[in-house]
């Protein structure tokens, strides 16, 4: 057994704050608090030093919204991540108590365009993104250093892509922090609780558009889904037991309270691919209320439950995307996994070749021939792990495969590829 997460012991101080939950006061108990005499002043600063908002509450634990103009806030997106200083006092009968310096940005992620465009800031924004499994050859779901976390999201960046999809894992507060500081846009896989068991039966759109997969990409029968993933003699719809939900949702509630302070943040994944996947359509809900300010794709691959959530989220690693039909849901269509182009020297992939430019050639024309209808891509992927060596960077992030495309974004997403380099 080894620490697997940042770990620090600080002094525990005499009074906690907590930021999240709303604790409801009764008039009386609201009154003790103006007799015990507690203020918190909070002061939000631009990066000129000149304070933002100052703000004092003579009832701390009780919730309540500062309102200002919008256009005297510096929104927070990829291409401008603004960050402001927020600083928090406490005091008992004008006695200094404890202290608090952290930041805070502004964004806003929501569904326009008649609900079925992703966007930010109230604009139509693309997602060009990777899944990253944050593996890493020495420490495992360990980075090495804090440098390391710095370096996958600059990279990622130098690559032209603007999101990363952390795939079922939830990383230390490090590295959410660098995604805040540079500008990376960030869905968050809530980690599976099981392996595919069938909890949910497949809607019929979602199995043809699987059908179509396996038999292009892994040369599977086109077999039912109970025949490919369930053992012998178990029922097709097995119940997932009360202690595993209660865990499962357990742990969900405490990631997002762990991750919830970060802006880069923007879409929650509950379920991928059916893995352990139950009650989609409650969960979904519950997070809806939960967390109000980001976007929720309950079900990122196969299993989809109709007009469910924000997202209606397609996996494809066939060269020839096949897309579902378009219809009058309030969903933002998006390729939650595609491309798993490798080069191929060991291991495995979906689709391998054994030249950089071939394999370079073969990523643009993925790029070019997205359709418009989509929101988002998330190419797979960001480094190689274990067995995969289908990474745009290798394991050890010595190399990176690709010859680095230009990636020009406009109201359609195109391709320069004039001027490509080797980047050794």
């Amino acid at each position: 057994m080894s620490i697997y997460s940042d770990k620090n012991f600080p002094q525990k101080p005499k009074y906690l704050l907590d930021e999240k939950q709303n604790i409801k006061l009764s008039k009386n108990t609201a009154n003790n608090y103006e007799q015990l005499g507690f203020m918190l002043k909070i002061t939000i600063i631009q990066k000129n030093n000149i304070n933002l908002i100052d703000f004092i509450s003579y009832k701390p634990n009780i919730e309540q919204k500062i309102s200002f103009p919008l256009n005297q806030i510096n929104l927070w997106s990829p291409e401008n991540p603004y960050l402001y200083q927020i600083s928090i006092d406490l005091y008992q009968m004008d006695v200094f108590i404890e202290h608090i310096d952290s930041y805070i940005g502004f964004r806003q992620i929501s569904l326009c365009s008649t609900k079925k465009t992703i966007c930010l800031n109230n604009k139509p924004y693309f997602m060009l993104g990777v899944l990253d499994q944050g593996y890493w050859p020495d420490g495992l779901y360990r980075a090495p250093t804090d440098e390391a976390y710095r370096y996958d999201i600059e990279q990622t960046k130098n690559l032209g892509f603007n999101t990363i999809r952390k795939h079922m894992k939830s990383e230390t507060s490090r590295f959410y922090y660098w995604c805040d500081v540079l500008g990376m846009l960030v869905w968050q896989d809530m980690p599976a609780g099981d392996a595919y068991n069938g909890y949910e039966i497949e809607l019929e759109d979602d199995k043809i558009l699987r059908l179509h997969r396996d038999n292009s990409t892994n040369d599977l029968p086109l077999a039912e889904r109970k025949q490919q993933n369930l053992p012998k003699n178990e029922s097709p719809l097995p119940i997932k037991v009360f202690e595993a939900k209660i865990q499962f949702e357990y742990e969900l509630k405490a990631m997002i309270d762990f991750l919830s302070f970060h802006p880069s943040i923007i879409i929650w994944i509950l379920f991928n691919e059916g893995w352990g996947q139950y009650d989609t359509i409650r969960l979904t809900k519950w997070l809806q209320s939960y967390d109000e300010d980001r976007l929720i794709d309950s079900a990122s691959g196969w299993q989809d439950r109709t007009n469910i959530g924000h997202i209606r989220d397609i996996h494809d690693y066939t060269k020839n995307i096949l897309l579902p039909s378009f219809d009058d849901e309030n969903r933002a269509l998006v390729l939650g996994e595609c491309g798993g182009f490798g080069l191929m020297k060991y291991g495995w992939s979906y689709n391998a070749y054994s030249d950089n430019y071939l394999l370079t050639y073969i990523f643009e024309q993925l790029i070019v021939n997205l359709s418009p209808r989509l929101s988002a891509m998330i190419y797979t992927q960001l480094s190689d792990v274990e067995n995969e060596t289908n990474g745009i960077l290798t394991y050890n992030r010595e190399e990176i495969k690709f010859i680095t495309p230009h990636i020009k974004r406009g109201e359609r997403l195109t391709i320069s590829c004039s001027n490509i380099y080797v980047n050794k």
